[in-house]
């Protein structure tokens, strides 16, 4: 995994942009190798007008969930107060990513 958020993580700015870039690893067989993960209520967020944004690639392991970006979980975000947020993914390894 490139980057990883659990149990209530927190990245966030009070008013500049937040960028946040990830790229899984090359995990052999067994895959799981996520570009970003947001999970168990954590946050990426921006104050003001500030800007949010979240590049993710998925891994080259050859097993599933090699997902660009993931968000999962009950009260997870990825959220500004006034500015644009921007998420992109990309899947990597095989067909089932």
């Amino acid at each position: 995994v490139g980057v990883r958020l659990l149990s209530t993580s927190t990245i966030t700015s009070s008013g500049g942009a937040v960028t946040i870039n990830g790229t899984g690893g090359s995990n052999g067989t067994n895959g799981l190798s996520s570009g970003v993960l947001v999970l168990l209520a954590s946050t990426i967020s921006a104050g003001g007008g500030g800007e949010v944004h979240v590049n993710g690639v998925g891994g080259l392991a050859t097993g599933p969930s090699n997902i660009g970006v993931s968000v999962g979980g009950a009260n997870c975000l990825i959220t500004s107060s006034g500015g644009d947020v921007f998420v992109n993914g990309i899947g990597g390894g095989s067909a089932t990513s």
